[in-house]
């Protein structure tokens, strides 16, 4: 079997949500729901996304991250583009 480590790594992260991440938060990031992606997770959470997406060069460094696309790509269930 072939070792890839973009799919282990996808794997893991996806484990972590599902560890870390409430259904509803989960599905409410599926949605594009951000008031209440916002709403499920702590005030301590929320001041930090929102610190991050007023920094526009922070949340473009974070987007380009292979992290962040393979994310992206779970969240939008697997589309491309």
């Amino acid at each position: 079997m072939e070792n890839n480590p973009s799919k282990k790594s996808a794997d893991e992260m996806l484990g972590s949500l599902k560890e870390n991440l409430s259904p509803e938060t989960i599905a409410a990031a599926k949605r594009g729901d951000k008031k209440a992606l916002l709403e499920s997770v702590s005030e301590a959470d929320r001041e930090k996304i929102n610190a991050l997406l007023k920094d526009k060069q922070a949340l473009s460094a974070l987007l380009k991250s292979p992290e962040a696309l393979t994310l992206l790509k779970l969240f939008s269930g697997g589309k491309n583009g």
